[in-house]
């Protein structure tokens, strides 16, 4: 049986990797700086270990006892509420202590490792794996993390840097399950003619994508590889979609005039620590293409893609469960 060693375990994504690699049979073993709360999750782990991956010492100590075939490296700080590098030390440092961990093992026959798709800004498109463009700390402390990697380019096993684009999907947390939530509390609302285009990936087929790259055999560790869906989205008509699934029926459209001077209130009030759905930066988001080169990610995964219609059914499913 092969050990795949997952860090970042009580994350969304691996939450539905661990799942995913119990069901493909192998011997799973997690890090995390936080113990899984989930029991049944829990319960198809062959052991967890609680570490802070900014702690070399305890960190490769696990990696000896493990010996693992298989590493993906998913544990990062991810939220945009930092101000200072120093801040998202997890992806700097933390980064820095796993690679040295995998060079020392002997056992390890290939490597994933999470980067983000905001080491550019939204709507960027980069020429190659070295054109950066991040507009906030978190995607700087990203850009980091790749040069870090690369730093130990002749030194690693196999490996590849991915950067996943916006993952939805059952285990989500902010900011899709937000999404998701305040259209089933129908307080979301389209902007009318919005015909903005984004590449999105659901995340059983962003795990299938993780677990085809794992194995294989092709050097892909100067290429850059986005995970996400074959097809790209139209906010709009997804938001009507999911809706459906809810309500039956698609959501309320409003001119977009509205959704500026809700951006402004958002703004203004992140200024005394209140949380507001809209602000200027989600309203930028909203409204720029960012249809991104998913080729690599979607050719290379050996398993069927779930299309999106199943994926809104799926999810809705789950939340209206939880």
């Amino acid at each position: 049986m092969k050990k795949i060693l997952i860090t970042g375990a009580a994350g969304f994504i691996a939450n539905n990797l661990i799942r995913r690699c119990y069901e493909l049979g192998y011997s799973i073993y997690t890090i995390d700086k936080l113990k899984i709360q989930d029991h049944e999750l829990s319960s198809i782990i062959t052991h967890e270990y609680v570490c802070d991956i900014r702690d070399f010492c305890e960190l490769n100590n696990i990696f000896e006892t493990v010996s693992p075939d298989f590493v993906i490296h998913l544990a990062a700080r991810t939220d945009l509420d930092g101000v200072l590098l120093e801040d998202y030390s997890s992806n700097t440092d933390g980064v820095d202590n796993v690679c040295r961990a995998i060079i020392s093992s002997t056992s390890i026959k290939s490597v994933v490792f999470a980067s983000s798709m905001l080491v550019c800004d939204v709507g960027y498109y980069p020429k190659d794996i070295f054109d950066f463009c991040p507009t906030t700390v978190y995607g700087h402390s990203k850009v980091e993390s790749e040069k870090i990697i690369r730093k130990y380019h002749n030194k690693l096993p196999k490996y590849c840097i991915v950067r996943p684009t916006s993952i939805w999907g059952p285990f989500f947390r902010e900011p899709y399950r937000n999404f998701f939530d305040l259209i089933k509390a129908k307080k979301y609302f389209n902007i009318k003619n919005n015909r903005v285009e984004k590449t999105y990936g659901y995340v059983e087929n962003t795990v299938n994508q993780l677990l085809s790259l794992l194995v294989c055999d092709k050097d892909l560790s100067m290429t850059l590889i986005n995970l996400g869906d074959s097809e790209s989205m139209k906010i709009n008509k997804w938001a009507n979609s999911i809706s459906e699934c809810f309500h039956s029926k698609p959501v309320l459209e409003f001119p977009y005039v509205v959704f500026i001077m809700l951006a402004k209130l958002g703004d203004f009030l992140k200024y005394f620590s209140v949380r507001f759905p809209m602000t200027t930066f989600r309203l930028k988001n909203m409204t720029t293409n960012n249809v991104l080169d998913c080729s690599i990610a979607v050719n290379t995964n050996q398993y069927h893609e779930i299309s999106i219609t199943d994926g809104v059914h799926r999810t809705t499913h789950w939340l209206n469960k939880n």
